[in-house]
């Protein structure tokens, strides 16, 4: 996709974009641990795994350099989010990752997939009011 943008850009021409980047966070890790596992294997069609997707910092600095970026700046900023207590890190990935889960399971499927992700979870996370949740995103700009 980068190679594509890039090829649509003129002498001069800037690309900028961000995205998600907390596939290193429990919250995604035992997803794709739990998706992969047999009892979730048979009900979804395609497993959760975007470390498969993501690059590292460096990587996307050296893709930008070989696609012809003269300047670029790769950074990861990490959001802190403070949320009541650690129920609220469920919510959140209920409107965001789990959705991979909620598209692709029956409404019972995925709540017992959502029952069982808490259960494993809250064995990882801390019980803490309030609960600090680090969110990251990469940013990476170039101009040609």
């Amino acid at each position: 996709m980068f190679a594509r943008l890039t090829k649509a850009l003129h002498a001069g021409g800037q690309l900028a974009v961000q995205m998600p980047m907390n596939h290193d966070y429990p919250t995604h890790t035992l997803a794709v641990t739990m998706s992969m596992e047999q009892k979730w294997r048979d009900l979804l069609a395609n497993p959760y795994d975007k470390t498969a997707t993501m690059l590292s910092p460096d990587e996307y600095a050296r893709m930008m350099y070989k696609l012809g970026f003269a300047r670029q700046k790769i950074f990861v900023n990490v959001y802190g989010h403070v949320l009541e207590s650690r129920e609220g890190v469920i919510e959140w990935v209920k409107g965001s990752m789990l959705t991979h889960f909620q598209k692709q399971l029956s409404e019972a499927d995925f709540a017992a997939f959502v029952t069982e992700y808490k259960q494993r979870l809250f064995a990882i996370l801390p019980d803490e009011k309030p609960f600090f949740y680090p969110f990251k995103r990469i940013f990476i700009w170039g101009r040609l």
